[in-house]
């Protein structure tokens, strides 16, 4: 499993100067990223110390490696500077760079209407991008491209996983992917995220065009901001940042004989689909699809395997799936496993055994890769080295 994004974005902070790390919006930044037991271990030592007897590794994992907490005598000790800092971000405003609040609240119904929208934008985005349409977002492209999560010919085994994983993280790879593509740019960036995580979603901005910045581009491309009227407004996907999608819809049935029901006309779900299945029939709302060796085959020649396949099924299927049907995808994939391609010539068709020995002999004695059917007086040869057998058949065999 790779590294946590949030994890590496933390350490990208810990590189930060002094007086930029312990700014009130990256104070306020890095308590929003920390889950519940991790506020409540911070909570407990704005009071006091706290015996490391008392407090679980994970619970202050993260403030360790910020450097914000040390260990003294056996106990969890606050840096006092830190502590005024962040008693200082909770209690005073935080000064505003990139986006400067507006006296314009958001309605509850478009806030609604947009975050739907920008549900589908994120979805369309992924699809447009994975399958390498014409339309893809160039930006979008480009990090993915950096990662790995898809390559010149399209999707590859590190983007399956990454389709596997939570919205939350694959937002987080996107953003983290951002930052690290210009090292000149990275702490401006990491400043202006942190600002930007810290801004109160149902408020409208407006944006200072002083500050030179990418990322409020990514964050309209990933459906976390929408413009209007020339104002920023947060869209409900912004939430994902700090918290994983709950209740995410599931859309697939596969029953015994392999037969796949796909209830789902995003192009998401059905080109993933796609990737393993062959399609049978289509429907206004639902796609009819089969799973057998061929289309099992296809998927490895993409890089997935067998077990990236049953965990994208058991995700999104609405009920539980036969584990034979699981078994025999294992056993198609070992089966596809034994074989191997090799681009090579046969020499065959040899007049007497005493030549076939010949060249036979030649093969071995040069180090020449070849496979040697003495049965058969067949002999297949590597194409690098077809050439220099075929001059020796030549000039040896009359």
């Amino acid at each position: 499993m790779e590294e946590c994004p949030i994890s590496m974005f933390l350490e990208r902070i810990k590189e930060l100067p002094d007086d930029k790390k312990h700014r009130a919006d990256v104070l306020l930044a890095i308590f929003k990223l920390l889950n519940e037991s991790e506020k409540r271990a911070l909570f407990s030592l704005m009071t006091s110390n706290i015996s490391v007897r008392r407090v679980q590794g994970d619970h202050v994992r993260k403030l360790l490696l910020l450097e914000i907490l040390s260990v003294e005598s056996e106990y969890y000790v606050l840096n006092n500077e830190i502590r005024k800092r962040v008693l200082l971000a909770c209690t005073k405003p935080v000064e505003e760079r990139v986006l400067v609040k507006v006296d314009a609240p958001v309605s509850e119904l478009l806030h609604k209407e947009k975050g739907a929208a920008s549900s589908e934008v994120y979805s369309n985005m992924l699809y447009k991008t994975i399958s390498c349409k014409p339309d893809a977002n160039t930006t979008i492209r480009r990090l993915m491209l950096n990662t790995k999560i898809i390559n010149k010919e399209g999707l590859t085994h590190k983007g399956f996983n990454f389709l596997l994983t939570g919205k939350k993280r694959q937002l987080w790879t996107l953003l983290l992917a951002h930052i690290q593509e210009d090292p000149e740019t990275a702490e401006n960036e990491i400043l202006v995220l942190c600002e930007l995580l810290v801004k109160d979603p149902k408020r409208t901005y407006a944006v200072d065009r002083s500050q030179k910045s990418k990322l409020l581009g990514l964050f309209e491309s990933l459906g976390l901001i929408f413009f209007e009227k020339g104002l920023v407004k947060f869209s409900p996907t912004f939430s994902l940042l700090f918290d994983d999608e709950e209740g995410a819809e599931k859309f697939l049935v596969l029953e015994s004989n392999f037969r796949l029901y796909i209830y789902s006309n995003r192009p998401l779900d059905t080109f993933i689909i796609s990737l393993f299945s062959i399609k049978s029939r289509e429907f206004p709302n639902m796609m009819v699809a089969m799973i057998n060796e061929d289309s099992i085959r296809q998927a490895l020649m993409h890089g997935i395997t067998a077990g990236q396949i049953r965990v994208y099924l058991n995700q999104n299927s609405m009920y539980e799936i036969n584990e034979n049907v699981i078994e025999q995808i294992r056993l198609w994939e070992k089966r596809m496993n034994r074989i191997h391609s090799w681009e090579s010539y046969i020499f065959s068709n040899f007049l007497n055994y005493k030549d076939f020995l010949l060249v036979e002999s030649y093969c071995e004695n040069n180090n020449i890769d070849h496979r040697s059917y003495r049965e058969k007086r067949m002999l297949v040869v590597g194409i690098e080295n077809y050439e220099s057998v075929k001059s020796f058949i030549r000039v040896s065999i009359k």
